[in-house]
């Protein structure tokens, strides 16, 4: 009897151990089962991972050959403008190219330089290049224009560059231009501008009424080699002077009656600006030895200063010209010197 006790506890034992051991194995199964799970799920979450990892460099790769084709094209684009730039010009074009800059120099806008232009079609400049130097000389904002066309009001004496379809480089930034992209410039001296740009210039309004034409061709008695060499007598008279501002005769139209007809006077300041323009009927070249001064009379017509418009005073409108000489005037204005006997009455330059 004991002895087989003995066995059945011995058998209950072993299946005991047996189910332990099963338990154990299962539970570890279990646990297996669920790590693999998770680590399925990682599995997955990775390969997730790495195709958008994989996409975004495809995007990136994409988006550097895109650039680098941007800035081959651009490259090509620069270089095929100045190999442009370095062509000729047609004949036309380049003799249009100096009459603007002249014109800009002359109004008093040296800073503003046509650079280049390939062509010129249908009323405009095509292909330009047009810089603007900084006030100081330190920097400067260059356009790059399809086309380049210039507005003239005569009544404001406001002349417009338009620009059209190209890109500014300002303050060392690139950027398009605007549909409505102008460089304003005024005062200007419109008659300058309509005759020498009359290809690429439109213009519009009226003069002041006060506002005397001046011819474009000489008139009766003086030829344009005479008008030519009378304007150049009278800067080399108006350099010698101790003015404030710097004069210079922009326009002459005939000589009569020991004055001179249908002039136009411009003075610039120190920095090159157009500040006054003086349009007359008569213009008299005075000496005066009893005061010891040498004037120019102007009389019947305006003046300008900035955006004032004054009418000539009946005395007429001197400009003095201290630090001339009697025998400078004489040599430079032969025969056309008057001499004065009577006090002056007109409004003094100052």
């Amino acid at each position: 009897m004991p002895m087989r006790l003995l066995r059945v506890l011995l058998l209950v034992a072993a299946w005991l151990g047996a189910g332990a051991v099963a338990l154990y194995h299962l539970s570890e199964a279990r646990r297996l089962q669920a790590r693999l799970g998770h680590l399925d799920e990682r599995s997955q979450r990775l390969e997730r991972e790495l195709e958008s990892a994989l996409q975004q460099r495809e995007h990136t790769h994409a988006l550097l050959e895109a650039a680098a084709t941007e800035r081959g094209a651009q490259r090509e684009a620069d270089a095929e403008r100045r190999r442009q730039a370095q062509r000729a010009p047609p004949e036309r074009v380049r003799l249009l190219i100096n009459a603007v800059n002249r014109c800009l120099r002359e109004d008093g806008y040296p800073r503003l330089r046509l650079l280049h232009a390939r062509g010129l079609a249908d009323g405009a400049l095509r292909d330009v290049e047009l810089l603007e130097t900084a006030a100081d000389g330190l920097g400067a904002d260059l356009y790059t224009a399809a086309e380049l066309r210039l507005s003239l009001d005569r009544a404001e004496a406001r002349l417009a560059i338009e620009l059209r379809q190209g890109t500014a480089v300002c303050a060392g930034e690139r950027r398009p231009l605007r549909d409505d992209e102008r460089i304003v410039l005024r005062p200007v001296d419109g008659r300058l501008w309509e005759e020498a740009t009359a290809l690429v210039l439109r213009a519009e309004g009226q003069y002041p009424d006060t506002a005397l034409a001046v011819r474009a061709a000489a008139p009766p008695g003086l030829t344009a080699l005479e008008k030519q060499e009378w304007i150049a007598r009278f800067d080399r008279l108006l350099a010698a002077a101790d003015t404030e501002l710097r004069y210079r005769v922009g326009a002459l139209g005939a000589l009569g009656e020991g004055v001179f007809r249908e002039v136009m006077v411009l003075g610039y300041d120190e920095r090159g600006t157009l500040t006054l323009a003086i349009e007359a009927e008569r213009l008299t070249a005075i000496v005066d030895d009893r005061l010891g001064i040498v004037e120019l009379l102007l009389e019947r017509g305006i003046l300008r200063r900035g955006s004032r418009e004054i009418t000539i005073p009946a005395a007429g409108y001197s400009v003095l010209l201290p630090g001339v000489r009697r025998a400078e005037a004489m040599e430079h204005l032969i025969g056309m010197l008057v001499e004065r006997s009577a006090d002056p009455a007109p409004v003094e330059d100052q």
